[in-house]
């Protein structure tokens, strides 16, 4: 089974962007230790209202899951990638917003 989500984000309505060093667990014992972690960098995007938009499709014939909210992450394992799609989020932002000219 394929689990597909995709989100929306109206660009102009991001008022806030950062990255977020963490470690995600991969491995626990038996009495839910964290055995084994791996660093992931996180971009988290932040709108004033619940417009970031989520749909989840679990399977062809059912209906997909919906919501919306205020936060979207976006998950890297590579710093410098992390820093780039924030960065690029950001002068997209500033564009929609007119902020800033082509």
């Amino acid at each position: 089974m394929t689990v597909t989500t995709r989100f929306t984000v109206p660009l102009g309505s991001l008022t806030e962007s950062t990255v977020k060093y963490e470690k995600e667990p991969i491995s626990v014992t038996d009495d839910f230790q964290i055995e084994k972690t791996f660093d992931t960098w996180l971009v988290m995007l932040t709108a004033a209202s619940r417009v970031i938009f989520g749909e989840t499709h679990k399977n062809y014939k059912d209906t997909p899951e919906t919501e919306s909210g205020y936060t979207l992450k976006l998950s890297f394992y590579d710093e410098a990638i992390a820093n780039r799609v924030q960065e690029g989020f950001n002068h997209a932002a500033d564009l929609c917003r007119g902020t800033e000219v082509f």
